[in-house]
């Protein structure tokens, strides 16, 4: 399960020139995270080829223990190594839905196109210099050393932003405390990593610091929703 779509989603997507910001959650584009793999990064990803592998091996394997699988990957994603970030209701919700073939099949598709169609699409972008060109941000987890993430870092040779600078015009992002799920591990931070919305970055920008000594307001741009004609 991804929490972002990744970069060759965006840029084929039919509305894709009306995305005007973009933020990714622990994730690098396609390309990069099947690119030069070490014997440490196949022990970290090796669900990309596993589930990548023709149908219905992977299905079939998956489906003899849906819950060991599924809960194998939650706690080895998260940077405690545990499933504490995850509600008792919401793992109840990730058991039930993932019990369906159909949906094992579909996350088995997902990463099959990521071996076929789209690293040659990400390929092709590559070498026609095609990026994405709207404001970015891109946030990732601190706490794993193995996974697609670490090892296209370690390639770039500067973390994930100079991953996704390979990519876009118009990039910033930091790292998070936590894992590969940044919105349950830390979503306060993940919320306030670089706000673009004004009101949050009032909001924030309220909060009490000793470092400043005079206060100035600053207006929140923008109007006031209508109650009679709320945005869509």
């Amino acid at each position: 399960v991804e929490q972002a779509p990744q970069r060759d989603q965006v840029l084929e997507h039919p509305l894709a020139e009306a995305v005007v910001r973009l933020a990714t959650l622990d994730i690098v584009p396609t390309y990069d995270a099947f690119l030069g793999w070490s014997p440490k990064d196949a022990m970290g990803k090796f669900h990309w080829p596993f589930l990548a592998r023709p149908a219905p091996f992977p299905e079939e394997m998956i489906g003899r223990d849906t819950v060991y699988w599924l809960e194998y990957l939650f706690a080895s994603w998260t940077g405690t190594g545990d499933r504490g970030a995850f509600s008792a209701e919401a793992m109840r919700h990730y058991r039930h839905h993932f019990a369906k073939p159909a949906m094992i099949h579909a996350t088995c598709e997902d990463y099959r196109a990521g071996a076929t169609c789209d690293f040659v699409n990400d390929e092709a972008d590559r070498k026609a210099g095609r990026k994405i060109t709207c404001p970015m941000l891109a946030l990732w987890g601190q706490g794993r050393s193995v996974g697609v993430v670490a090892a296209a870092s370690v390639m770039a040779g500067g973390g994930p932003i100079e991953t996704w600078r390979q990519w876009a015009t118009d990039v910033r992002g930091q790292p998070i405390a936590g894992g590969h799920f940044l919105a349950e591990e830390a979503p306060s931070e993940t919320v306030f990593a670089q706000p673009n919305h004004p009101y949050t970055q009032a909001l924030l920008f309220e909060v009490p610091r000793l470092d400043r000594r005079r206060r100035t307001f600053v207006p929140i741009r923008g109007e006031i929703p209508s109650p009679l004609a709320p945005p869509p």
